[in-house]
C-alpha cells in the first residue's frame, strides 16, 4: 500500500471534483477499485502531497478483473 494524491491543478484533464466524490463513495461502500495514476519526475508541494497522482478510479467488476 502507498499514498496517492490528486493534482490540485488538474493539468492532465482529470476532473478533481469527480475524483473526490468517487473516492468518498468507494470508501463508504468499501468496494474494490482500480486506480489509474501518473508518477511524474517532480511534483510541486502546493499541487499535490505525493508523486503518485490519481487520474481515474473505477470499481473492479468480474468483467474487468
Amino acid at each position: 500500500m502507498w499514498d496517492f494524491s490528486i493534482n490540485r491543478t488538474a493539468r492532465n484533464g482529470e476532473n478533481v471534483e469527480e475524483l473526490v466524490e468517487n473516492i468518498q463513495k468507494y470508501l463508504d461502500t468499501q468496494e474494490t477499485i482500480k486506480i489509474t495514476y501518473r508518477e511524474p519526475m517532480c511534483v510541486w508541494p502546493w499541487r499535490a502531497g505525493t508523486r503518485d497522482l490519481i487520474q481515474d478510479i473505477e470499481p473492479i467488476t468480474e468483467r474487468n478483473q
